[in-house]
């Protein structure tokens, strides 16, 4: 870990984040992720995740900064080409879980991180429903299983994608996985979970606009 000031801003080039730290010898270093980076604060610490470094050769890198400045970074090496982080979330115990989509020599995967309240991986899940796949939110329950919702079929703005949502549990194991179609083009999704393990996935349909889809803990539609 090391003790750093860490200020955070955006740069003027597009998808791209620079995180400036001064470290205790007064040595400055500069970070700058490119593609979409992800900067959420909670509990009174900064969860920065994004892609560090040029294509092809580049990783996933999350940095955690709590109140005392106190910066844990941990770089995951891609075991693909190409990885576009699209959301994060975090646990009561300080897990964080990064989700995003990644290139698998074809088409894209969901792919989904979680890492200790020191930075390690615990454990690193790919999902591929056989099309092109785009993971777009994600969050965790208090027994800690993951949820993440996103895009299957994608082929751009015109096609008709579906909504994917699936399961993991603490462990990263699959527990389920549910598409929605609505026939035709569907897109936008948010994902949460309440209490008593009801999802809800709230999306846009080109026919039916903006609505809610509910599962119960075992995927089934409500």
């Amino acid at each position: 870990m090391k003790k750093a000031l860490v200020v955070v801003f955006m740069a003027s080039l597009a998808f791209a984040t620079t995180i400036t730290r001064t470290l205790e010898s007064g040595e400055k270093q500069v970070v700058v992720f490119g593609r979409p980076t992800v900067i959420k604060v909670e509990k009174g610490c900064a969860y920065i995740t994004g892609y560090l470094g040029e294509w092809p050769d580049g990783a996933i890198q999350t940095l955690k900064i709590d109140k005392e400045g106190i910066v844990v970074e941990k770089t995951y090496e891609g075991d693909y080409a190409e990885d576009v982080i699209y959301a994060q979330t975090t646990d009561e115990a300080g897990n964080t879980y990064v989700t995003c989509y990644s290139f698998n020599g074809r088409d894209n995967d969901y792919r989904t991180i979680k890492y200790d309240p020191e930075g390690n991986v615990l454990w690193n899940s790919f999902y591929d429903n056989g099309s092109m796949d785009i993971a777009q939110d994600i969050t965790v329950d208090e027994l800690g299983n993951v949820y993440i919702t996103g895009l299957t079929g994608y082929r751009g703005e015109e096609t008709a994608s579906d909504i994917l949502t699936i399961k993991y549990n603490s462990k990263g194991k699959l527990l389920w996985k549910k598409a929605y179609d609505s026939g035709k083009y569907d897109t936008g999704p948010h994902v949460r979970v309440d209490a008593s393990g009801y999802v809800y996935v709230k999306c846009y349909s080109e026919d039916e606009g903006f609505h809610t889809i509910k599962y119960d803990k075992h995927g089934r539609i409500q």
